[in-house]
């Protein structure tokens, strides 16, 4: 008694699939004042956190487009940016002298 063992538990294939969101939620919420607070929260949280996964990981199997997406998310978010920057850009450049092309320029700003 008074001891403290260490507990190791085996992963989930689907725990990829948890939300950031949930665990930001389940942080926030938590009360960390002790040990058994703790663990009572996060042993309440457990059917919530295996439907969640179970369910993403169901659509994931089911779907190579979410598949592919899932990690990937953070280089396809940056190149629809970019994209958007270039095409932002080339509206910019193709429209500039368009209204009045003698004087190289837009007639507003002239």
């Amino acid at each position: 008694r008074g001891q403290i063992e260490k507990v190791y538990f085996p992963l989930r294939p689907d725990i990829d699939y948890l939300r950031d969101s949930t665990k930001v939620t389940f942080t926030k919420n938590i009360d960390l004042s002790t040990a058994e607070t703790r663990m009572k929260a996060a042993m309440e949280v457990v059917p919530i956190f295996s439907r969640e996964m179970s369910q993403i990981g169901l659509l994931a199997s089911i779907s190579w487009a979410y598949r592919f997406i899932h990690p990937n998310l953070a280089a396809i978010k940056f190149s629809m940016y970019a994209l958007v920057v270039l095409l932002n850009m080339n509206v910019a450049m193709a429209t500039y002298g368009a209204v009045n092309p003698k004087n190289g320029g837009y007639s507003s700003v002239t």
